[in-house]
């Protein structure tokens, strides 16, 4: 393992250019100065995220992830590459493992227009606390919603019409990747998730990052839907790890 922060850097930097597209939850990370790396060999990475508890774990087998932990703090959260290294983490930690998930990202950094010119969007306050809360279909806490708009990661869609009327919302995790995509109800089909999709891809761009976010695997319309806007699917899959207890930490 390299020892010192500028050695270790630039091995983990070699080792997610053998897979850049699968990698690209980790790069950016590092790109972006939000978070260091802990240890780094030529079988694995781990990084720590600054904003949270949480670490990236990418490992080719179960004995390169018990090196790269061995005398880790446990974390609050991690997301994992590769099925041996998760079942590695979850024992030692003690943590569940939530469903694998594709990773896609805009590696051409073009995006088509928005089928819609009929909505605009604005950044999220505390005040929409509540409402996001019982929206989310992945029913994050209030306090960890709140979090979350208090450092602008959320833009909520509105209809020009009707500026006062939210039809739905989309964000930044504090990972990095896009999330946070719920249309309402009766908004749906009707070309909403894909405009703001486009709209925080964009905000990512112009901060000079490579837009990515997590897909269930399975979930083949948002699949359909990323690609259909120029995301690209990365080849494995990968998993976060959360409190074996529902915390609604993603």
């Amino acid at each position: 393992m390299s020892e010192t922060p500028d050695a270790r850097l630039c091995v983990a930097l070699a080792y997610c250019e053998r897979d850049p597209l699968s990698y690209v939850d980790i790069t950016e990370t590092l790109r972006r100065g939000g978070g260091e790396v802990v240890a780094a060999g030529r079988d694995g990475v781990l990084v720590r995220c600054n904003t949270r508890s949480l670490l990236y774990l990418a490992a080719d087998s179960g004995e390169a992830a018990n090196l790269l932990l061995a005398g880790v703090e446990p974390p609050e959260v991690m997301v994992v590459h590769g099925d041996e290294a998760a079942d590695v983490a979850c024992q030692r930690f003690g943590l569940a493992a939530t469903p694998r998930c594709w990773q896609v990202a805009l590696v051409s950094g073009k995006l088509p227009e928005p089928p819609r010119a009929d909505l605009v969007f604005r950044t999220l306050g505390a005040e929409y606390t509540h409402e996001v809360a019982i929206r989310y279909t992945l029913q994050f806490s209030e306090e960890r919603i709140r979090e979350n708009l208090d450092a602008g990661l959320i833009i909520g869609g509105f209809l020009i019409d009707e500026p006062d009327k939210m039809i739905g919302f989309i964000g930044t995790h504090e990972d990095g990747s896009m999330g946070f995509l719920e249309v309402y109800p009766e908004f749906r089909r009707g070309d909403v998730g894909t405009c703001m999709t486009i709209e925080l891809a964009r905000r990512h761009l112009a901060h000079g990052w490579t837009p990515y976010g997590h897909i269930i695997e399975g979930n083949l319309a948002s699949l359909n839907m990323s690609q259909g806007l120029g995301f690209s699917k990365a080849e494995g899959t990968l998993r976060w790890l959360v409190p074996s207890k529902p915390d609604q930490s993603r």
